[in-house]
């Protein structure tokens, strides 16, 4: 008896719904790898450079969650693909707008956004991050910078996943 969290084929969808379980793991593979990366600059961070308990504490819950929605989306487990929709939503949107600041990023982003300094000048930019990130601060003052930012490889990954949900 099959699994009712795998995904059920026939032979006119079965090479359609293999394509698509395969995006669903790369998915997961880069989440699985985002976790590690993720616990090695967390290690490294916290004997090396000295990195305080609640910046320690905050990327905790992130490595986690990288690890079971990574897991669950390579061994096919629909059920559990919202929480790679959420690893990927809180990803997508990255901002910085007055004192508050808001970055989460599992292994790089390609960003779109748009930034519009104190004297009004707005531009449109495009970014390329290669790193693992995680910022949510709240600042005594007033940033010179506005900006909103849509990683695109995070809404790429989050489309891949519903039509992996919707094909089921």
């Amino acid at each position: 008896m099959q699994n009712p969290n795998q995904y059920q084929t026939t032979s006119k969808t079965s090479r359609k719904l293999q394509f698509i379980k395969e995006r669903v793991k790369v998915v997961g593979y880069v989440q699985l790898l985002a976790a590690l990366v993720m616990t090695i600059v967390l290690v490294v961070g916290f004997f090396a450079e000295g990195e305080s308990a609640p910046v320690t504490l905050t990327g905790l819950p992130l490595i986690f969650l990288n690890a079971i929605a990574g897991y669950t989306a390579i061994t096919s487990q629909v059920k559990w693909y919202f929480l790679s929709i959420l690893n990927q939503a809180l990803q997508v949107v990255s901002v910085q707008l007055g004192a508050f600041a808001y970055t989460y990023t599992g292994m790089g982003a390609i960003n779109l956004g748009i930034n519009r300094d104190l004297i009004g000048e707005t531009q449109v930019g495009f970014g390329l991050l290669l790193s693992s990130t995680f910022e949510l601060e709240m600042k005594a003052s007033t940033m010179k910078l506005s900006v909103v930012e849509v990683d695109l490889v995070a809404v790429s990954f989050v489309i891949a996943i519903f039509t992996a949900m919707r094909r089921r």
